[in-house]
C-alpha cells in the first residue's frame, strides 16, 4: 500500500496537470502547428504580392507626360493615389478568422474530436472579444517573430476556452436544433455563415451594453458599502 496521502495525491495533480506523455503530444502539436502557420503565411505572402502585381497599369508608358509644362501642383497623372498599407497583416477579426485561425485549428491530433467550433461565432460577444484579443496577440508575435510564444501562451489555452466540447464557452450557444454546431474533425476548415456588414457594430455595443451594466453594478455595490460603512460608524460614534 503506498505511503502517499490523499492530500499528497491531490496536490501533486495540481502542480503537475499534464502527464509527460501529455506534454510531449503538446509540444509535438504546437511544431506542427508553427509549420502550417509558416506555410499558410507564404502562400498569403504570395497571393498579395500577384494581386500587386495585376494592380500595376498595362502600360506605365501611357501615363508619363511632360511635367516641366504644367506646375507641380497642377499635375494629374490619371493615377489614383497608391492606398496606405494596411497597419495590420488581416483586415479584421473576421478576416483573421477565416484566413488563417478556421485554417490552424481545423484539425485535431486523435480521432475523437475534444472540441466544437459554432459557424455563426461572430453574433456572441463573449467569443468575438476573446477572438478580437487572439488576433491582436497574433499581429505583436507575427512582427516580433514569436508565433510560437503565442500558440504556446495564448492560442491553445484561449481556444480551449472557447471550443472545448464540456467545458468551453460554445456549449452555452449551441442551437437548439444544433444547426450551427460543427464537430471538429482532422483537416477540415472551421466553417463561418457570413454575418451581416453590422455584424461588429452590434457585438460592440452589446458589449459596451455589458460593460455598462457591470460598472452601474459595481457602482451600486459601492454605494451600498458606503452607507453601511457610515451606519457603522455612526453606530460606534453613538456608542
Amino acid at each position: 500500500m503506498s505511503d502517499e496521502t490523499p492530500e499528497t495525491s491531490n496536490q501533486t495533480a495540481v502542480n503537475e496537470p499534464y502527464s509527460p506523455e501529455e506534454i510531449q503530444l503538446l509540444q509535438e502539436e504546437t511544431r506542427r502547428l508553427v509549420e502550417e502557420n509558416s506555410k499558410l503565411i507564404e502562400k498569403l505572402r504570395a497571393e498579395q504580392r500577384e494581386a500587386q502585381r495585376a494592380a500595376r497599369p498595362q502600360n506605365e508608358a501611357q501615363m508619363k507626360i511632360d511635367v516641366k509644362k504644367v506646375p507641380a501642383n497642377q499635375v494629374n497623372t490619371g493615377v489614383k493615389p497608391a492606398a496606405e498599407p494596411p497597419k495590420t497583416f488581416y483586415v479584421n477579426v473576421l478576416d483573421f478568422v477565416m484566413s488563417y485561425l478556421s485554417v490552424i485549428f481545423g484539425t485535431e491530433t486523435t480521432q475523437t474530436a475534444k472540441r466544437i467550433w459554432l459557424n455563426d461565432w461572430w453574433r456572441y460577444p463573449a467569443v468575438v472579444s476573446r477572438i478580437n484579443a487572439l488576433w491582436m496577440a497574433w499581429e505583436k508575435s507575427y512582427k516580433a517573430n514569436q508565433i510560437e510564444t503565442w500558440f504556446l501562451h495564448t492560442a491553445e489555452p484561449m481556444m480551449r476556452m472557447i471550443m472545448d466540447k464540456e467545458t468551453g464557452i460554445f456549449v452555452h450557444y449551441v442551437a437548439a436544433d444544433s444547426s450551427n454546431l460543427f464537430i471538429v474533425r482532422k483537416g477540415e476548415k472551421l466553417p463561418t455563415v457570413t454575418p451581416p456588414n453590422s455584424w461588429y457594430q452590434d457585438v460592440a455595443s452589446q458589449i459596451q451594453s455589458m460593460g455598462r451594466i457591470e460598472i452601474e453594478k459595481y457602482e451600486k455595490v459601492k454605494m451600498q458599502r458606503a452607507q453601511q460603512q457610515q451606519q457603522q460608524n455612526g453606530g460606534a460614534a453613538n456608542g
